[in-house]
């Protein structure tokens, strides 16, 4: 038998104090994620005179997407964090690709209009996370090793429903005359997955960012100054998290 926990209203409910309890602790992961936000609201798009509208859409929409991952994680629903995290990554290179190939764009944008439309949409955007990371790599060696470190990990953790995935979160033991197994759905403010939940919303958030910057007609070195800044906080947040793992 199956038994949930709780209602509707009391998973948003819990899920809610969670976040209320971490953004009122302002603690490293917070401060990192509060960085992010500030680099692509008042950094990345403060000019946009040489971006083409549908590469910042993308690029927009990825940002987007990368919100509900933070969302989630500030709730301390682990599991559901990649699944976003992922997608947002797709989108970020998505508007990479456009940015550098005027052509993609009118295959994107009739993907609807046929089958053979949808068909030509595919085969162009299939690969588009190895294409981007070879791109990157191509005008930095391993500078695009980290978006494909990140998107397979996605999948690893979250996005694709593989053991690696669901059996972290399996708890099992005997209650009274029965034995139980559980799989926890919010984690609180100090437990491993929890803090874990979150250093993936920054590493991906990083990764697009730099998926971001790359894309732009131009960037400038301030750009890049301001993430480096965000990497700092994310190499602080990870070495407290091997912490805590070990200790």
């Amino acid at each position: 038998m199956i038994t949930v926990d709780g209602s509707l209203d009391r998973y948003v409910d819990a899920g809610n104090e969670t976040t209320k309890e971490l953004l009122a602790g302002n603690g490293t992961a917070v401060t990192a994620l509060r960085a992010l936000h500030e680099f692509f609201s008042d950094h990345l798009w403060r000019e946009t005179e040489s971006d083409r509208p549908i590469p910042l859409m993308l690029s927009l929409s990825s940002f987007t997407l990368f919100l509900a991952g933070v969302r989630m994680a500030l709730s301390g629903h682990a599991l559901a964090v990649y699944p976003l995290l992922r997608t947002a990554l797709e989108s970020a290179c998505y508007g990479f690709l456009t940015a550098g190939d005027e052509t993609l764009e009118s295959t994107w944008t009739n993907r609807h209009k046929s089958s053979e439309s949808r068909r030509e949409c595919r085969r162009a955007f299939q690969a588009a996370v190895p294409q981007v990371v070879k791109a990157l790599n191509d005008l930095q060696p391993d500078s695009g090793d980290l978006i494909n470190d990140a998107y397979e990990a996605a999948i690893d953790f979250g996005a694709h429903p593989n053991p690696r995935s669901i059996f972290p979160h399996v708890r099992a033991g005997d209650k009274d005359d029965y034995y139980v197994v559980r799989l926890i759905t919010l984690y609180s403010t100090d437990q491993f997955e929890a803090k874990r939940a979150l250093l993936a919303a920054v590493e991906y958030g990083i990764a697009i960012a730099i998926v971001g910057i790359r894309a732009k007609a131009t960037a400038s070195q301030e750009l890049a100054d301001k993430l480096n800044g965000v990497i700092d906080l994310r190499d602080s947040l990870e070495a407290e998290i091997r912490m805590m793992a070990a200790g």
